[in-house]
């Protein structure tokens, strides 16, 4: 059904296009007369029918039409705002975007604007599943030793937990939260021991050495020993320090020679102590009273001249004795208090200040 205002207007503007283009004077059209022809024109207001016009030329406001269709329906009936303010044509629907274009950050992904689709998309780190830069989804992504674990509950890099979760980066093993190359008890990856300090793999052999020779592990001493820090008074009367860590005979070692719960078993190592070794093991060992390895290791080799003690035992250490061992013959030895500080065979002579142990 037509508005009738909209016919009035239909009809006028056809008439006056067509009388126009025929040849007739705008000024001889008039729809109110005779529909007589003019002498100009070659169609008359007959031909094209009376129109339904209406004798009311009020126009008054006639409302909306009943039943009345626009010609063609808005996209989304134009009522796309935020924070839906895209119209999907293709569904003919109001989304957050259709394209990247449309996000003011991020890019669209199923009509949405997120952070990432994949990790192309993130700055730094990685695109999780929920479509968020974060640090890591998996240890793989961690590439620090310090931080070699992904924390799922958190998607960020934390200390390792396990030897595990250092899988990802190349024969290292996990000690106090960091992906290491070794420790004193991991070390299959290297050709001979760890160093426990250094937690770096070496080539000295497992099980190898003796009573007071330096090592860097409890495994590279022989069985029933540890690898032992030993402190001493320093030289410069600074207090104790240490001298370094050697292999001892754990107390209650039953191995061939060893203790065997007595530190007297093994003389001169007669301090029975506890100590804490390079590997973390506390148990009581038989230690030296009143020297260190280095001084008891020199005893009896050769120095420049007696009261040079500083070229006997450890640098730095109050810990040897240069000697006269004849008239042109100057030897080390060590502190005493009694025998028992002495190697088996040798006497601590007391007599003297202060007591070593004689040649």
């Amino acid at each position: 059904m037509k508005h009738p205002l909209r016919t009035i207007a239909f009809a006028f503007t056809s008439v006056f296009f067509v009388a126009t283009l025929a040849g007739c004077p705008r000024q001889q059209i008039d729809l109110c007369a005779d529909p007589g022809a003019h002498p100009e024109c070659s169609i008359t207001m007959a031909d094209l029918g009376s129109p339904d016009v209406t004798t009311d030329d009020s126009f008054p406001d006639l409302g909306p039409v009943p039943d009345a269709t626009p010609d063609a329906a808005l996209p989304c009936d134009g009522a796309c705002a935020d924070p839906t303010p895209i119209c999907d044509l293709a569904n003919d629907a109001c989304v957050e975007c259709v394209e990247t274009t449309d996000c003011a950050s991020g890019v669209c992904s199923a009509n949405s604007c997120v952070e990432c689709v994949d990790t192309s998309d993130c700055t730094t780190g990685v695109c999780a599943t929920d479509n968020t830069c974060v640090e890591c989804v998996a240890n793989t992504d961690c590439t620090s030793p310090a931080a070699a674990l992904c924390d799922l509950t958190t998607n960020t890099c934390a200390p390792c937990a396990a030897s595990t979760d250092c899988g990802h980066l190349a024969d290292t093993v996990c000690d106090t939260g960091e992906c290491v190359e070794c420790t004193g008890t991991e070390f299959s990856t290297c050709t001979g021991v760890c160093d426990s300090r250094l937690r770096t793999c070496t080539d000295f052999p497992a099980a190898d050495l003796g009573l007071c020779e330096a090592c860097v592990s409890d495994a590279q001493c022989r069985p029933g020993m540890l690898c032992i820090p030993m402190t001493f008074e320093a030289a410069d009367n600074s207090g104790p320090a240490e001298v370094g860590t050697f292999c001892l005979w754990q107390r209650d070692s039953a191995e061939a020679n060893a203790p065997n719960g007595s530190c007297f078993a093994v003389r001169p190592y007669v301090n029975a102590a506890e100590f804490t070794s390079l590997d973390g093991t506390t148990t009581n060992v038989c230690a030296l009273r009143t020297t260190t390895c280095p001084a008891l290791v020199g005893f009896d080799s050769n120095c420049s001249a007696p009261g040079n003690d500083a070229d006997c035992g450890a640098t730095g250490f109050n810990d040897g004795l240069c000697i006269a061992a004849d008239v042109v013959t100057n030897l080390c030895t060590v502190p005493c208090a009694s025998d028992n500080d002495c190697k088996p065979g040798f006497t601590c002579n007391t007599t003297v200040t202060p007591n070593r142990c004689e040649l």
